[in-house]
């Protein structure tokens, strides 16, 4: 895997892959750039990063860097308004299947799905995943 915080928040004027110039602009440069890499399961900060790129000037720029930088390995992090998966999509490649392991949301879809009764830590997980998602539109609707 590739680290592209060091990339894209680094820079040491060095020549790198990607062209880095455009970061100045970039509606993140002032922020935390753990901003930037949420969680692959943090709903919250992940529409926080894109409600950053949705106003970002060099968006394009940013997407074509992550894009250049991904052919060599997976690239973590929001770049260009995208999660590593929704770039995957939109080139057309697989995406990773998620664990629908129990205490996750998708546990309890499985379960679901089977016509069980959710075990006590699928509930637990669905309810945060609900959760999460009343504060996303709490968010959405504040941007």
């Amino acid at each position: 895997m590739i680290i592209a915080r060091q990339l894209l928040h680094h820079h040491d004027g060095t020549s790198t892959r990607a062209d880095a110039d455009w970061r100045a602009a970039a509606a993140c440069a002032g922020e935390d750039p753990e901003a930037m890499f949420p969680a692959r399961t943090d709903i919250v900060g992940i529409a926080y990063a894109k409600s950053m790129c949705a106003r970002c000037p060099v968006v394009r720029e940013c997407r074509a860097a992550a894009d250049e930088l991904e052919t060599g390995g997976y690239v973590w992090g929001v770049w260009g308004g995208l999660t590593p998966d929704e770039r995957r999509r939109a080139r057309g490649l697989p995406v990773p299947r998620y664990s629908d392991r129990c205490g996750t949301y998708t546990g309890y879809k499985r379960h679901h799905n089977r016509g069980g009764e959710p075990c006590e830590d699928c509930r637990a997980a669905k309810s945060e995943y609900n959760h999460q998602l009343r504060v996303q539109r709490t968010v959405r609707e504040a941007a």
